[in-house]
């Protein structure tokens, strides 16, 4: 190869580099600004327990003031003259405090807020992220068994849109009709 022809092909070798990391550049920035934003760094810093619905169930008053991130499945929300009670089902959380389906059992508990929190907003099957302080448990009923649930005041709360389908949107196909 001559020089001049050497010089053409790093320039075209660059070239082409510059071009994946510029595209990679710009998924990498589009998924951070796609990421929804969980519960704040100040809401998280007052976390103090991180056990599970099912560990304070057990003994309520124990655990009294203490402040937990916990998650999970809205089961129902029940609006009351004085407050509002959303049912949760936990699950465990992923990175970004984020309820993950999954066929653990951690438990039931109460959001319990005085203010309004609009069931079309708290809607059933929706996830749920609080931050909040540890109140008593509560018995009621699940069918004809009573049940321990322990009670949250919350400090935050973020309920998380549904995802969307995780598969690529990419297709590529030629000629008529095929795609593969």
């Amino acid at each position: 190869m001559k020089t001049a022809d050497l010089c053409v092909y790093e320039t075209r070798v660059n070239h082409s580099g510059a071009q994946w990391k510029t595209v990679l550049c710009v998924f990498l920035l589009a998924g951070a600004v796609a990421c929804a934003h969980g519960l704040s760094r100040d809401a998280k810093s007052l976390v103090d327990y991180d056990g599970t619905a099912l560990d304070v169930q057990q003994s309520p008053k124990e655990f009294m003031g203490r402040v937990v991130l916990w998650g999970g499945r809205i089961i129902e929300t029940r609006v009351l003259k004085e407050r509002t009670d959303v049912y949760v089902l936990q699950q465990p959380l992923d990175l970004d405090d984020r309820p993950l389906s999954s066929d653990d059992y951690l438990g039931r508990f109460i959001v319990r807020s005085p203010e309004l929190l609009d069931p079309a907003v708290f809607n059933k099957d929706l996830m749920v992220s609080v931050v909040g302080t540890l109140m008593d448990g509560e018995v009621s009923n699940i069918g004809e068994r009573e049940y321990i649930y322990p009670v949250i005041e919350p400090k935050e709360v973020k309920v998380w849109e549904p995802k969307q389908d995780a598969t690529p949107m990419f297709h590529f196909g030629f000629g008529f009709g095929t795609q593969f």
